[in-house]
């Protein structure tokens, strides 16, 4: 270990993983029909700040382009979400668990599409996860049809959030 700690002068890296056990057996839905997770990993100083923390570091201090587009999007996939400026919510996802291991965003679907975004401790950075339950045909169809792009994005708020908190002599 050098000086500066665990990870320190490590670039962080981002890499998709298989949804844990203990993230499927925990969920709030029903069922999970979609699932993707990722770890971010070598997150400076990543024990010191919460779930929450980094889960409104993802979402909240996104690049303002595609921050403000979120939202849209979630309503159109029938996401019921709050006030984006509320603290009882993440970027309008409601906080259905907190606690100092992890933060269970949720929403309701108007459509047949519930779905809960997971912000968990690992090591020395971050798992997120993405869990859906697609109620019906359409929304399934839907949902193949952009996954792709979810995934794209996912990687990209992550990469960002990770190199935002990262010193550039990292």
């Amino acid at each position: 270990m050098n000086e500066g700690g665990i990870g320190a002068g490590v670039a962080p890296s981002l890499t998709e993983v298989a949804l844990p056990a203990w993230l499927r057996e925990g969920t709030g839905l029903d069922r999970i029909d979609y699932s993707d997770s990722y770890v971010v990993e070598n997150i400076p100083a990543a024990q010191e700040t919460t779930p929450e923390q980094w889960a409104r570091e993802v979402l909240e201090r996104a690049p303002t382009a595609i921050r403000r587009r979120l939202p849209p999007g979630w309503f159109l996939l029938g996401l019921r979400h709050g006030s984006i400026r509320s603290p009882r919510y993440v970027l309008g996802w409601p906080i259905r668990q907190n606690t100092p291991e992890r933060i269970v965003l949720g929403a309701h679907s108007r459509v047949g599409m519930p779905a809960e975004l997971v912000f968990a401790r690992d090591g020395d950075g971050w798992l997120f996860a993405t869990l859906i339950q697609q109620d019906n045909r359409i929304m399934s169809s839907l949902w193949r049809a952009i996954a792709a792009s979810h995934r794209r994005v996912v990687r990209y708020l992550l990469r960002s959030a990770a190199t935002r908190v990262t010193p550039a002599h990292a």
